[in-house]
């Protein structure tokens, strides 16, 4: 790598929004540790913090449903004296932005909400372990609070019922597609599954399910990826280093589109 292409890989491209403006980041179902869940985008929350952007990481509870963990958003939400909030939800967390920008946002200072690899019409997995959810040990049943159920395709055609769009707020959405050879082993018997059923996915999600409102679809990329984790799968370490030093990589878009919305008024 040239001396110029490392400057330019850490450079802060952010400008200072014109409006006090909160950025906040929602992760997914079953996220033990919420914040090693966003390391690989700790470089994009650092430049953002530079630029005065407030910045808030939700650590919602990690299995309960989408209306529970959106109550705890809705904290982050109201703790927040900007004038102007933009939500970024990772899988289910796209989700519970979804529902706090619709029923906890009385004062319409959300004006984005940007999804990652989100759920918005349920997927195949969480149908199936909800369907087999009696088979499992007791004390894996009882981890669950609601949150599987939520994610099935029943209960994201309620949701969507439930939850309409904003008129005043700009819904984008991120998501991946990846070979089912490429993610890791142990899930590659559903991704081909899903592929043979719903098309492109990233391994957890299929694309049709995680389009909303001005998507953008990523190739290579599978549900980790979204968050900056390309190292975590792959056909092997070499390709998965590679992609770090990808522009088109998820967390790459995220950020044009970062700095799209905080240049662009609500």
């Amino acid at each position: 790598m040239r001396l110029s292409e490392l400057t330019w890989s850490f450079a802060n491209d952010f400008e200072r929004p014109a409006l006090p403006t909160a950025i906040v980041f929602v992760h997914g179902y079953l996220a033990p540790l919420p914040n090693a869940y966003w390391v690989g985008s700790l470089k994009l929350m650092h430049d953002l913090k530079r630029r005065e952007v407030d910045l808030r990481v939700v650590r919602a509870p990690v299995t309960a449903s989408v209306t529970e963990r959106a109550a705890r958003l809705a904290h982050e939400v109201d703790a927040t004296r900007a004038e102007r909030i933009v939500l970024v939800g990772h899988s289910m967390g796209g989700l519970d932005a979804r529902y706090t920008a619709g029923h906890f946002d009385p004062a319409r200072r959300v004006s984005d909400v940007i999804t990652l690899g989100t759920p918005h019409r349920g997927t195949m997995l969480a149908d199936l372990v909800h369907r087999l959810r009696h088979r499992l040990p007791a004390p894996l049943r009882e981890i669950d609070r609601g949150g599987l159920a939520d994610l099935t395709r029943a209960a994201a055609r309620r949701f969507n019922d439930a939850v309409p769009d904003r008129g005043d707020v700009r819904y984008h959405a991120i998501c991946g597609r990846i070979a089912p050879r490429a993610v890791p082993m142990l899930l590659q018997p559903f991704a081909r599954r899903l592929a043979a059923h719903e098309g492109d996915n990233d391994g957890l999600v299929s694309v049709d399910s995680a389009r909303w409102g001005d998507t953008l679809v990523v190739d290579d990329a599978d549900h980790w990826a979204l968050i900056g984790l390309e190292w975590v799968s792959g056909t092997d370490l070499r390709h998965r280093f590679a992609r770090l030093r990808d522009t088109r990589r998820p967390l790459a878009l995220l950020r044009r589109r970062l700095r799209l919305i905080l240049a662009t008024p609500p």
